[in-house]
Formats: C-alpha cells, structure tokens, sequence
C-alpha cells in the first residue's frame, strides 16, 4: 500500500473514532440546537487546524457558506462490453462550494452546493491506471433538501459530470452524457464519515470523448462513495 493511501485509511480511521464520540455526546444532549450566527462564524475561519474543525462537527448544525477540500474515495462497478465487469477502488481528493442555508432550521433549510474539482486515481484490471476529474464543460451541481424532522438526515443529491482518463489506453478519455445521480443522507455538514452513491438499479454509459456518437465504450453501474477528513 503506498504511502498516500496509508495516510487516508488512517486519518479516515480517526476521524471514525473521534465523529463516533462527539456525534455520540452531541446525541446525548438535550436536542438538536440552531447555532447562533457567532458560533458558525468561528466554525468559518480558514485558519482553523483539521482537528479544531472536526471538533466544531455537531449533528444536525448548519455552518456559513464555504468550500471544503475531503478526501475521497469511491467503488465504481464499471462493465465492458464483451470483456466483463469488475468493481474499482479510486481514490484521492475533491472540493464542494456550499452556499449560505435559506435557514436556521435544519429541517427546513436548503443548500445549493457545486463541485469545484475531483482528483481521484485507480487500477483497473481491463484498463490499467484510471483517473477520474470533472467534466470542463459541464458544470456539477447539487442540493442539500430538507429534512422530515429536526433531528432526521438530510437528503443531498448531486448530478455529476465526469471524464475517466486511461493513460493506458493510448490517454482515452471516456465521459457521461447524461448526469450521473448521486445520492447521500446526511447528518452534518461536511458530512466527513459518511458515504452514499447512485440509486439502486440506475446506470450509465461512458463514450470515447473523441467519438460522442459511437457506440458507448463502458457502463457505469454502481457507485459507493466515501468522504474523508478535510486535506488542508
């Protein structure tokens, strides 16, 4: 295992423990609380360590607008027509802008986010080294919705535009023409610790980006996402 993915399995393993404990303590409490604007400006500062940032993490807390830089992983069951399917384990980082929330309550308020960059890396067995970054051309937005209570998940769905480089394959790039749907249920934001994916039984086609109207080269299958500790 190189050094890179030592160093995330690790700071993903802390950041269990230590979420595990403060989420556990913030449950314990007397309720959710709507935190008072002075209390999410501290939360905003930039100078803030990771470990600072990780303790102001409280269930159900809506912070001020800002840009989080996570690790990432994610698990891409990918087929290949006429060659078979497998499941493929990339990782690296990626950067979510989050407007201010439309409220105080985090039953009801709403935050548009948008996906600034993705950098995440892997192996393929019918490929080689695969690398996986946002689409130039098409933006990568999403939503955070309300919840059905004070103290439920939030839903957040994104629409994703990707291009998958092959260095392997001569530099191919393959890319999504429609958006591929993620899904996660959140109960704080960043939600660092927690995961989703795509809709169970949805599924979409990767085309060679010098040859759009070919024949589509793979198909995406299924997504499980990870989110990791913040990078800096």
């Amino acid at each position: 295992m190189n050094t890179k993915k030592w160093k995330l399995k690790h700071l993903v393993l802390l950041v269990a423990l230590v979420g595990c404990v403060g989420l556990s303590v913030a449950v314990a409490d007397s309720g959710p609380k709507t935190a008072s604007r002075g209390a999410k400006q501290t939360q905003a500062k930039s100078d803030l360590t990771p470990e600072q940032r990780l303790s102001n993490l409280h269930l159900f807390n809506l912070p001020p607008a800002g840009i989080d830089h996570l690790y990432f992983e994610v698990n891409d069951t990918i087929e290949v027509p006429g060659l078979g399917e497998e499941t493929i384990t990339l990782d690296g980082t990626y950067r979510i802008q989050r407007s201010e929330s439309t409220s105080d309550s985090w039953q009801t308020a709403a935050i548009d986010v948008k996906m600034l960059d993705l950098d995440v890396q892997g192996t393929s067995k019918l490929f080689g080294r695969v690398q996986v970054r946002l689409n130039p051309s098409k933006e990568t937005v999403g939503k955070v919705h309300g919840a059905k209570g004070p103290n439920k998940p939030k839903p957040c769905g994104f629409k994703a535009y990707i291009q998958m480089t092959l260095p392997d394959k001569g530099n191919m790039v393959l890319v999504n023409k429609e958006p591929v749907q993620l899904e996660h249920m959140i109960t704080h934001i960043p939600p660092i610790g927690q995961g989703g994916g795509n809709p169970e039984g949805t599924f979409y086609y990767l085309y060679n980006a010098d040859n759009l109207d070919g024949p589509a080269v793979a198909i995406l299958k299924r997504i499980r996402t990870h989110i990791g500790p913040w990078v800096e």
